[in-house]
């Protein structure tokens, strides 16, 4: 993995708790000019950038994510905010924590991106929620390409629980079914909405306030 961080110490601290946790750190970069070119060389699983990277964390997203469609794309924040994790996960980042995380969940949180699960911090699922409110009756949302899309109800409860940041083994004891359904549904339902992956699911349904 690569690490994008415009402050010489923060970014040596990133770099070692990533090392010190079994990550294998490829490189280090100041900006997004940097971290593009980093990330064109090393071609890495997982990419860790700051969201104040001088060029622009959006610029090295969206450069990172076009070249390297699978790669981990994750934004660390000093202060997190609603429409600016929408903005990263809309452009393709694939989580969004603060840098207040603690030294061993960074990268617990890291672990479970690699597994397919949606990489945001606790307070910031607190704020999606409150905007996300209920899906409606019919089940019908509207997907990355503002077309409306019909969710069966079994989706629409899925989603629910995605946008609570639950794991695929936590909805599949909510709702009874096995661990191999409830990520048949998680596909499907991004496979409807035209979303990359579960992180950009839940931007989705928080972005549009659907009301209950």
């Amino acid at each position: 993995m690569i690490v994008g961080e415009p402050r010489p110490l923060m970014r040596v601290a990133l770099s070692r708790c990533l090392t010190e946790h079994g990550f294998s750190v490829r490189g280090e970069a100041g900006d997004a000019a940097g971290m593009i070119n980093l990330a064109l060389t090393e071609q890495p699983r997982l990419c860790l950038l700051a969201g104040d990277l001088p060029g622009g964390a959006i610029t090295a997203i969206v450069a990172i994510r076009s070249a390297m469609p699978d790669a981990g794309i994750v934004v660390v924040v000093e202060r997190e905010s609603v429409a600016e994790a929408f903005e990263c996960v809309r452009m393709g980042a694939q989580g969004y924590l603060s840098k207040d995380i603690g030294y061993d969940a960074l990268p617990r949180a890291l672990r479970g991106l690699l597994d397919g699960e949606a990489v945001v911090s606790r307070a910031m699922m607190g704020q999606l929620l409150s905007q996300i409110g209920g899906l409606e009756a019919n089940g019908l949302v509207v997907g990355a390409d503002d077309r409306p899309v019909a969710l069966t109800g079994r989706e629409v409860q899925v989603l629910r629980l995605l946008s609570r940041g639950s794991s695929t083994a936590e909805i599949a004891s909510r709702l009874s079914i096995s661990p191999i359904t409830a990520r048949r549904h998680c596909g499907e339902i991004c496979r409807k909405l035209g979303a990359p992956d579960r992180a950009a699911v839940v931007a989705l349904a928080a972005r549009q306030e659907i009301p209950g």
